[in-house]
């Protein structure tokens, strides 16, 4: 079973720069994560000396920062098919615990909309989740289901609501809404 990074509607450079704040790095190193990101999603070959003419800094700066990212489990080097890989894995799964349930509200999203969510779609359940208890966004999603109304500015109307009201997935569970 592939994990929630690896699926093909997760935009990695959305996420990195969405969670850039809860993820350990400065920005050089966020610059390099996100220019690797980008070689790997081009399918380009990654050196240090293109990064660094990207980022008009010397290369031995880019190897510090790349030995960095290593040490911080972020990035994996390896040598296959004579070409270096550069696999940035470790950031995804470095936050793979709190998305557990995430990607489980993801699951019951697309499974109540009956379709893969979209982009637009995915970073809007991502700002909730920011928001909102994940119980109530699942409450919510149950109302709009409920109603037949799958529509995520419906869930957005549930959700401003009860946060208006103060009711909390306690509240909610309790049958107070």
């Amino acid at each position: 079973m592939s994990k929630w990074f690896e699926k093909d509607y997760i935009d990695r450079i959305s996420y990195i720069l969405s969670e850039f704040e809860t993820i350990n790095l400065n920005a050089e190193e966020g610059m390099v994560v996100l220019l690797i990101q980008f070689y790997n999603d081009h399918k380009q070959t990654i050196e240090a000396a293109s990064i660094a003419q990207k980022l008009k800094v010397d290369v031995d700066r880019i190897d510090e920062i790349i030995n960095g990212l290593s040490e911080k489990g972020y990035l994996k080097i390896s040598f296959t098919n004579r070409t270096l890989e550069f696999n940035l894995d470790g950031i995804f799964e470095h936050s793979e615990e709190a998305m557990e349930f995430n990607e489980t509200l993801f699951e019951m999203f697309e499974n109540e909309f009956k379709r893969p969510l979209t982009q637009i779609e995915l970073q809007r359940l991502s700002d909730w989740i920011k928001t909102y208890e994940l119980k109530l966004i699942s409450y919510a999603l149950r109302e709009a289901s409920i109603n037949k109304k799958w529509s995520f500015d419906y869930i957005d109307k549930i959700l401003y609501e009860w946060q208006r009201k103060g009711i909390t997935a306690e509240k909610y569970e309790s049958g107070d809404k």
